[in-house]
């Protein structure tokens, strides 16, 4: 139920990004956490390199709060103005990652691996 609420809450944000959500631990007890990994697979790429990630609360009175995973503040969703756009706490993140990927180099992961092979085949 709690997930549910917030994956409408994305769709009344109008996120453009493909949410994956997995549980996620909280100190709290009136409380469930869940992690949402933020990205943009597609055909040519169906792993992105690059994701946003949030940690979404819920409390048992059913207030929801957020923090992006590299922030220490907690927004309240009920304080998001009326049309918010949540895009805009997910593209900066996603373009920050680009832009060290561009000036140190691509990460080398199992990923980058895996793609590098791909490309022989292909």
């Amino acid at each position: 139920m709690a997930e549910e609420q917030i994956k409408q809450l994305l769709v009344d944000w109008k996120v453009t990004y493909y949410a994956e959500f997995r549980p996620a631990e909280t100190k709290l007890h009136n409380q469930k956490a869940f992690e949402v990994i933020f990205s943009r697979p597609s055909h040519t790429n169906p792993v992105p390199l690059h994701d946003a990630r949030a940690i979404f609360f819920m409390s048992d009175a059913g207030e929801i709060s957020f923090r992006m995973k590299h922030e220490r503040y907690r927004h309240q969703a009920s304080s998001m103005p009326s049309g918010f756009l949540f895009d805009k706490f997910i593209d900066p993140v996603i373009a920050q990652k680009e832009r060290l990927d561009q000036e140190m180099g691509p990460m080398q992961s199992n990923l980058a691996v895996f793609r590098a092979g791909q490309q022989e085949q292909g």
